[in-house]
């Protein structure tokens, strides 16, 4: 979904702007993209050139669409690769799909990527080229459909509470 910008007129109080009924939609709709977007980062490491070395897993259930960012590099060289990985998961969660892409070495290449689902899991595995313990810093950004899991269910007019929007924690909005 794109950005929905509200129409707040030329000037102050000139009537050209969105009403404020428009305007609140239009604020909901853009929370909903907001909240059904998780965005993580975190580092592994894999010892030895052992193949599929799992270096990030994220529930399966969850999981829609995710692009990940991966920097791996062996701490004792030069050594280093970045690669964007673009994954969905089908509906029956048993399976992911995914494409790389925008891969940039710099020396010698250390790993290749792999992607699964495993005990509800999807996991990025990697299959080091180098004997050598890698680092592997991997940015997420995943989208899922549905409700988050907890949080204070909110609604637009004529969707049920709860089926559009939640909060993270329990935290409440309000309009001025």
């Amino acid at each position: 979904m794109a950005q929905e910008i509200i129409n707040v007129g030329l000037i102050p109080n000139d009537r050209t702007g969105d009403p404020i009924r428009t305007a609140l939609i239009k604020i909901n709709n853009n929370f909903t993209e907001l909240f059904a977007t998780d965005v993580d980062t975190t580092d592994s490491y894999t010892v030895g050139d052992t193949p599929n070395q799992v270096i990030f897993q994220t529930p399966a259930d969850t999981l829609t669409q995710a692009r990940f960012q991966i920097n791996s590099s062996n701490p004792l060289t030069q050594d280093n690769q970045n690669i964007t990985l673009s994954a969905s998961v089908v509906h029956s969660t048993e399976t992911v799909g995914f494409t790389a892409y925008g891969t940039v070495f710099n020396g010698t290449p250390v790993t290749r990527y792999n992607m699964d689902i495993v005990g509800g899991n999807v996991r990025i595995l990697c299959n080091p080229l180098t004997t050598a313990t890698l680092r592997h810093f991997v940015a997420c950004q995943i989208t899922y459909v549905g409700s988050a899991a907890a949080g204070l269910a909110m609604a637009v007019d004529g969707y049920p509470a709860g089926t559009v929007l939640t909060t993270e924690n329990g935290l409440i909005l309000s309009t001025e």
